[in-house]
């Protein structure tokens, strides 16, 4: 699966995102919704989403090097919790998760 393209929907792992505004850059890690598995990205040449903070919902699409266990990002995609609070739990998804342990 190294450098494939992939898809990742989860959560904002906790205390590890870094923005470099100099660089455009942004690090973090997202967490499988249902496992404690994290996969690293980078997301760089673009802003940092407002609504981008730690512990909430991403979905990311880019290149995966499993060597690194690291996506490097070209499209960075976050939710706005009260947006779609009532709407996950209510709504039946099928969704995959490619984050490897």
């Amino acid at each position: 699966m190294d450098n494939q393209q992939i898809q990742v929907d989860g959560i904002i792992a906790e205390g590890n995102s870094k923005w470099d505004a100099a660089n455009f850059k942004l690090t973090f890690a997202v967490r499988d919704r249902e496992t404690a598995a994290t996969v690293n990205v980078i997301y760089k040449d673009r802003l940092k989403p407002d609504n981008f903070t730690d512990g909430g919902s991403v979905f990311v699409e880019g290149k995966y090097d499993a060597a690194q266990n690291l996506i490097v990002a070209s499209k960075l995609m976050t939710k706005c919790a009260s947006k779609y609070e009532g709407a996950e739990s209510a709504t039946p998804t099928n969704e995959t998760s490619y984050i490897s342990q």
